[in-house]
């Protein structure tokens, strides 16, 4: 399951940011299912109390200026609730709710009650394969707050109820994963347990595809 904010001119034929849920239940086969879309599965949810549904068009932070940020948390209701499933809550400009659920019984194996590993982050597609979509802002990532696109307090809980922040060993730079460049130096920042910066360093991709292919004619890196 994933939630967060993207620029799809594609999907939406603008370039605003929207809100997004996609989920998978093949890796990334037929039938996985963006916002709510029809005969997709797992088809995701609504709630009747949700403040903001999928394909919403956010409010956008200014460069140097205000940042607006959006809230994400999901977590598992498991059986017998009658909606078990994986619950996800969305807050924007100080408020929030719970929007709605992927349902439990979409899913295989384990993933109907729990998830092994998650990602905080974010990616790039580009089309038109020119190698030169900037991510985020487009500003070097050391540029820092009001400059660059960010993360901060990532946080995972378990089963038995216990959560932590770490760095949850964050990929990029060429490490784990090539990407664009990621930097936990600039500092200031009071109330933020931890952070990271991506921005625009395009050579890194340029010539090379990611190594997490989805399908052959997705030029998804």
């Amino acid at each position: 399951v994933e939630a967060g904010w993207h620029v799809d001119p594609n999907l939406w034929t603008d370039g605003k940011p929207r809100l997004f849920t996609f989920s998978t239940a093949n890796g990334y086969g037929a039938n996985s299912c963006y916002n709510l879309g029809a005969g997709c599965n797992p088809a995701f949810q609504m709630l009747p109390s949700a403040l903001i549904s999928p394909g919403a068009i956010l409010t956008s932070s200014v460069l140097g200026g205000t940042q607006s940020e959006l809230s994400v948390y999901i977590t598992n209701v498991p059986p017998p609730s009658a909606n078990a499933g994986w619950y996800l809550w969305i807050g924007t400009c100080g408020s929030g709710s719970w929007i709605g659920y992927w349902p439990y019984y979409q899913f295989s194996g384990a993933m109907q009650t729990t998830a092994t590993t998650f990602q905080s982050g974010a990616e790039v597609a580009d089309f038109y394969k020119t190698w030169t979509v900037p991510m985020g802002s487009g500003a070097d990532p050391s540029a820092g707050f009001g400059q660059a696109g960010y993360d901060h307090d990532i946080l995972a809980c378990s089963v038995s109820g216990g959560c932590s922040y770490s760095n949850f060993g964050i990929a990029g730079n060429g490490s784990t994963e090539p990407g664009y460049a990621i930097t936990f130096t600039p500092s200031g920042y009071p109330g933020w347990s931890n952070y990271f910066f991506y921005g625009n360093v395009p050579n890194i991709f340029w010539s090379q595809n990611s190594i997490y292919p989805r399908y052959s004619n997705e030029p998804d890196w």
